[in-house]
């Protein structure tokens, strides 16, 4: 069984759970309010200081997580012609035997 920490969920702000996985990049968290997700430490960052609605939008999604998946919230490379460098918050339902748990 892997040690768990506990932090403020990065989309409800509820108190959850997560440990790290591939080798600490990223977080696979168990929040009481929004279910199972895995967020990458960068995403987390740009999720964190998002705006409200961005949030919601993701909280939306991982609720509607289908069975045997699991959301996976990370940074892709954009087309970079925005301000940030072209980086885009995604997330994507992976199935639960493609990730590591």
């Amino acid at each position: 069984m892997r040690e768990t920490e506990k932090q403020d969920c990065p989309l409800c702000s509820s108190e959850a759970e997560y440990y790290g996985v591939d080798f600490g990049n990223v977080k696979y968290f168990n929040c009481p309010s929004c279910s199972y997700f895995q967020i990458s430490r960068r995403a987390e960052k740009h999720v964190i200081e998002a705006p409200q609605w961005l949030r919601d939008q993701l909280l939306d999604q991982v609720k509607q997580t289908p069975e045997n998946h699991l959301l996976v919230i990370k940074i892709t490379p954009g087309n970079g012609t925005r301000d940030d460098g072209g980086e885009n918050l995604q997330g994507i339902f992976v199935p639960k035997s493609e990730l590591s748990l």
